[in-house]
């Protein structure tokens, strides 16, 4: 009976650690695996910004809210379409079809930091039996916003632009 030996060099080459290519195996597959947790992350940035669009355009529209309501509701001229200075806003029916290409807060101040975010905001008409149905402003109004208090409310619009991109709408009721 003849038995193997091995010699105690033998031995210790395969103790010695791991071989070349295991080590370029496993470089591969970590490789993988931190471009696509990367990619996955990238994704989630993306997405985190996207929800955030939506908040901010909810806040810019209830800065004009807030503005609305702190305003005068004296009777003024309704149907103002030019782009509308800050100062120029002293009533109401000053908020008639302006447009705020840079964002405002409800003190009329621009908002800072929000370059490329616009409000354009609408003022119209409804009946207190009809709350769906803008009612238009005819000659026979006179031009006045603000007639029959008990009969009639204001629906406020504001819809709410990032680089002339539309993000949102909102809408309230208000008493004249």
């Amino acid at each position: 009976m003849t038995t193997k030996t091995q010699s105690p060099n033998a031995s210790k080459r395969k103790e010695a650690g791991f071989s070349l290519i295991e080590v370029l195996m496993a470089t591969v597959l970590m490789g993988y695996a931190i471009a696509s947790t990367d990619a996955f992350f990238m994704a989630a940035s993306s997405k985190a910004t996207l929800a955030e669009d939506p908040v901010t355009a909810r806040i810019l529209a209830r800065e004009v809210h807030q503005m609305a309501k702190l305003l005068p509701r004296e009777p003024g001229a309704f149907g103002v379409t030019a782009e509308t200075g800050y100062a120029d806003i002293k009533s109401l029916a000053d908020l008639q079809s302006v447009t705020f290409s840079t964002a405002v807060l409800a003190n009329g101040k621009q908002y800072p930091d929000m370059s490329g975010w616009s409000q354009v905001v609408t003022l119209a008409k409804v009946e207190l039996d009809d709350l769906t149905t803008p009612k238009s402003v005819t000659p026979a109004d006179d031009g006045r916003l603000v007639e029959h208090f008990d009969a009639m409310l204001l629906r406020l619009t504001v819809e709410i632009y990032k680089n002339g991109e539309f993000v949102d709408s909102f809408s309230w009721l208000l008493r004249p």
